[in-house]
């Protein structure tokens, strides 16, 4: 199957590749980058649910785009629908290749692509849901996922210690399975988190951080399961044991009404700022990034906030421990516990020789496993790998 370019060249024919999502936030944090190269070498159209319309009314994006009514939740009846519609999109567009991400994304669209004939199809993880769960919650998820591996002809994750999770839990075959690279969805932009560029003085003053004061950042969605709850009380034991000035900033959309508990316990020592176009702009103000997870796919506001020199206080959970190398870049500790997180914390504020060695190697170890040219270049090479011979010149 051969597409000509979007750009009514006569003579230049290009693989066609429909992608599938249902978060605007996900299209936004991470593939919008990977879109616009990968316009030069296929033909691209993405299938998303416009869940956010106001943020998705700025994005520039170098593709057609297709609105799938694809709902987050379960919900027999839209699924229904949303599975008919992407089926009949996907026998129209005839794509070469498809690409989905998110669970429920990836579950109707591997049905769809199935049902529609499409040779390649692939899906990348990018964190299970059903993790920390127990119960018949966790098993439905779960088999969601397997369902989704055994439609799809090709299975990514966005970690190594993710993938080895998906085969010890019996989702994806010990054989099946791949990591791009190191790892991460779309690695770190090193010119917009560029650690020579100097700290905003101005949106210091306006959030009111202190001069002196040892930041330590939280960059991410303000949910239980990121343990928002457990860094609120090891800020808490961080500040009385601690002879030095300290501030946490919290930065991120409230799905879950956590900012008013961290106000009500840490009160002006707790600095919360809600969603930002400009994360780096934060990360230039703080010292550590901090990010206490219960589940995670890989972690990339741990990198992003490394190559800006920050070590990372994480949980040691599955995806983090693959963003971190603990005590080379950053101190990994049990997910839950705030006493070890406080200890880190500590850690870091007393001991500025050790906070430079791993902030120096957070900047290098960003710069050279995570830089995004290098991450989407070797993302583009395993499509290339699927469709090679499809699209050329004639």
């Amino acid at each position: 199957m051969q597409r000509r370019n979007s750009n009514n060249d006569p003579n230049l024919v290009r693989p066609r590749v429909v992608v599938i999502m249902h978060s605007v936030l996900n299209l936004k944090f991470f593939w919008i980058p990977i879109l616009q190269s990968m316009k030069n070498d296929f033909d691209v159209i993405l299938y998303i649910r416009n869940d956010m319309p106001e943020i998705f009314a700025e994005l520039d994006l170098p593709c057609r785009v297709v609105f799938i009514p694809i709902e987050r939740k379960i919900s027999p009846w839209r699924d229904l629908q949303a599975l008919v519609a992407i089926w009949f999109q996907l026998r129209r567009d005839k794509p070469d290749l498809l690409q989905t991400i998110t669970p429920k994304a990836g579950l109707l669209g591997m049905l769809a692509g199935r049902m529609a004939g499409v040779p390649v199809r692939i899906h990348t993880f990018q964190g299970q849901v059903w993790a920390t769960t127990t119960g018949i919650k966790r098993k439905i998820f779960r088999f969601i996922d397997a369902v989704t591996a055994r439609l799809s002809t090709a299975v990514l994750a966005v970690s190594q210690t993710e993938l080895e999770f998906l085969r010890n839990e019996g989702v994806i075959r010990t054989n099946v399975g791949r990591v791009i690279g190191s790892g991460s969805i779309s690695g770190v932009d090193l010119v917009q988190f560029d650690p020579k560029v100097p700290e905003n003085q101005e949106l210091r003053r306006e959030i009111g951080l202190l001069e002196n004061a040892f930041v330590f950042v939280y960059l991410g969605r303000l949910h239980r399961d990121k343990g928002l709850l457990v860094l609120g009380e090891a800020y808490r034991q961080t500040r009385a044991r601690s002879a030095s000035a300290t501030q946490l900033l919290v930065v991120g959309p409230d799905e879950d009404n956590i900012g008013p508990i961290l106000q009500a316990e840490l009160g002006d020592a707790v600095i919360i700022r809600p969603y930002t176009n400009f994360p780096e702009e934060y990360l230039r103000l703080a010292d550590v990034a901090v990010l206490p997870s219960f589940r995670e796919g890989f972690g990339s506001s741990l990198i992003e906030a490394a190559a800006m020199g920050l070590p990372a206080i994480a949980s040691r959970i599955y995806g983090i421990d693959c963003a971190v190398a603990d005590g080379e870049t950053g101190i990994l500790f049990e997910a839950g516990s705030s006493e070890q997180l406080a200890d880190a914390m500590l850690k870091l504020v007393n001991d500025p020789s050790e906070y430079r060695r791993l902030s120096s190697n957070a900047i290098a170890r960003a710069q050279s496993q995570f830089d995004q040219k290098l991450v989407i270049h070797n993302l583009l090479n395993y499509y290339r790998s699927f469709v090679r011979g499809i699209g050329h010149l004639k």
